[in-house]
């Protein structure tokens, strides 16, 4: 296990405050748009005053305060709950992972790409010949929305600049 005696804190992975650590205070870290919060995000969707997370007794528990687009813990809106070890807490375009202990990283040349389940929920294989964007003639015959193609295309080049970065 990590080190239990490591500053709690949370790591901007997304947004503007993208790499940036924060260590959360000792009883209370205030997060919102407002300069007076302990992590100021300038965004116009973020409220004010938009969440803490509170110490309590060493278990860490983010409030949304009545924010007008919620807070996120791993994808759900929450109005309350407690947070664990690298939970992903999400305000639209700003996304933090919340970190209790040191993490354990393993070399890149660690890494095992063999035929295993994903943590991430079942893999859906696509062969070449399905894919409807590979084949022009299956794009067209697809009447696909051009809205549709343009969004889809746009979530595609997003992940593959993530990726390569």
């Amino acid at each position: 296990m990590g080190n239990e005696t490591a500053v709690p804190r949370l790591v901007a992975v997304s947004g503007r405050l993208q790499g940036t650590v924060i260590p959360l205070e000792e009883k209370e870290s205030s997060i919102g748009r407002d300069p007076e919060n302990l992590i100021c995000i300038n965004e116009h969707w973020i409220s004010r005053k938009h969440c803490v997370i509170k110490n309590e007794s060493g278990q860490f528990k983010i409030i949304d305060l009545g924010s007008h687009n919620g807070t996120f813990v791993n994808g759900v809106p929450v109005k309350e709950q407690l947070l664990e070890h690298e939970d992903r807490i999400g305000f639209a375009g700003a996304m933090f992972l919340f970190l209790l202990h040191e993490v354990e990283t393993t070399p890149v040349a660690e890494v095992s790409l063999a035929e295993e389940a994903s943590p991430f929920g079942p893999t859906v294989r696509l062969r070449r010949d399905d894919a409807v964007y590979l084949n022009p003639n299956k794009l067209h015959a697809a009447k696909i929305p051009p809205a549709r193609v343009e969004r889809d295309l746009s979530a595609l080049l997003k992940i593959s600049s993530v990726l390569a970065s």
